[in-house]
């Protein structure tokens, strides 16, 4: 083992929401999975005394996972993009693959292309899925497509002298939606806090337990922290750590990105050339023709700071790249690029569910239901019981105008 791992359990507790993007104009989207760069954040602001800000918040060597949709305690993974699945039917269905079986859900047949391209004569379009639930492990089921729900919120600005909505100033907010559950990783080299090893890992236990302890804690994450958005049960699981076995593999290699990722080029800044080296190979060559990669452009917001970071260039998570000719790679999971501490930089390497060209997927959206509200007026509720009157007197006094109203004219008509 080479690294200190926690597991954290992300409840939100109510409507969340992680910008897409910083544009104050135009319809606002989140994202559809909790940043590593927020918990960085709730981490800085709310820091206990006794432990070392500086190792863990500014080093960059404590690294913040994103939190990613969580089932049963399994993670949902970023969709590959070179999952592809056959054109629509004229129903605009998708052609189930066994329709027998599953009366509940259809499974689809997608056609992995980084493995191999479509057979000529074949329509083909990119499945555009969200997360996938891999299967148990040595389990023959499909895989779960897992998309996180959603709601929009309308709001308005309110104007500080009349107290009313200001004019102009109607926008709408999209959120996660709550009562679901996310999970992220905290991971941290050994030696990070200290050269001893037991208290190097006292110091991360300690880390840990303050941020997300056992029996949970409350935080506000994401924008709009100060009104009904963004809070969220941090609680930490047990049974995070894991034995690394380090597999060596040549030859052709296919990596899966699992979190976007700024690579740095060969004079150690940010750079946008797809090497094997940036991905942690030795040797290799990038086949363009069976690699998928999305860009990102991004500048996050710093609120301590008030401003915009600088700018980033980054792969979207869900790509995935194929290179010939690699002498040296290790299998698995690994962090590689720049700004990790936020959550950055994610990939698998040569990972199962790309290891073959024919994929089962269940194509039923997996949500967490919405919970029945309770439309029941309070009994003996102070509040309740003014907004009631107020409701009556105002209609009262509606009324008696209508019918004034109402007699004036007549009489002027008489007259």
């Amino acid at each position: 083992m080479t690294m200190h791992r926690a597991q954290i359990q992300i409840t939100l507790k109510s409507a969340t929401s992680f910008s897409l993007r910083s544009a104050t104009q135009g319809g606002h989207q989140t994202l559809l999975h909790v940043p590593g760069a927020a918990l960085l954040g709730a981490m800085a602001a709310e820091i206990p005394n006794g432990l070392d800000r500086w190792t863990i918040v500014h080093s960059g060597k404590v690294r913040f996972g994103d939190g990613l949709p969580s089932r049963n305690g399994r993670v949902a993974w970023p969709a590959p993009a070179s999952l592809m699945r056959r054109k629509a039917n004229s129903s605009g269905l998708w052609p189930p693959l066994n329709t027998a079986s599953f009366k509940e859900d259809d499974i689809a047949e997608l056609h992995n292309a980084a493995h191999s391209p479509p057979a000529e004569g074949q329509q083909w379009n990119p499945a555009k899925l969200q997360y996938v639930l891999l299967p148990e492990d040595g389990s023959t089921d499909a895989f779960l497509h897992v998309r996180p729900r959603t709601v929009d919120r309308l709001k308005t600005a309110i104007d500080p002298v009349r107290g009313t909505s200001r004019e102009q100033m109607l926008f709408e907010i999209e959120a996660l939606a709550s009562n679901q559950v996310f999970q992220a990783a905290i991971e941290a080299r050994l030696g990070t806090f200290s050269s001893e090893p037991a208290k190097d890992r006292q110091a991360f236990d300690a880390m840990v337990n303050a941020f997300a302890p056992a029996s949970g804690r409350v935080v506000r994450l994401g924008r709009s922290r100060a009104t009904e958005f963004g809070s969220a049960e941090l609680r930490l699981l047990p049974g995070a750590e894991r034995n690394e076995h380090q597999e060596l593999i040549s030859g052709e290699v296919v990596v899966w990105v699992l979190s976007d990722t700024v690579i740095i080029g060969s004079a150690g800044i940010p750079a946008s050339e797809l090497t094997a080296a940036a991905f942690g190979l030795t040797g290799g060559t990038l086949i363009a023709s069976r690699s998928f990669v999305g860009m990102n452009s991004v500048t996050p917001f710093n609120g301590f700071r008030g401003t915009n970071d600088v700018e980033r260039q980054s792969i979207k998570a869900g790509s995935v790249l194929v290179f010939s000719g690699v002498t040296h790679a290790v299998r698995g999971q690994s962090r590689v690029g720049a700004y990790q501490a936020a959550g950055c930089g994610h990939i698998w390497v040569a990972p199962p569910i790309l290891s073959s060209t024919r994929i089962e997927i269940i194509l039923r959206e997996e949500q967490i239901q919405r919970k029945p509200v309770d439309a029941t007026l309070p009994q003996n509720n102070p509040l309740m019981a003014w907004m009631l009157s107020t409701a009556g007197r105002s209609q009262q006094f509606s009324s008696e105008r209508i019918r004034g109203g109402s007699a004036s004219a007549q009489s002027r008509k008489s007259i």
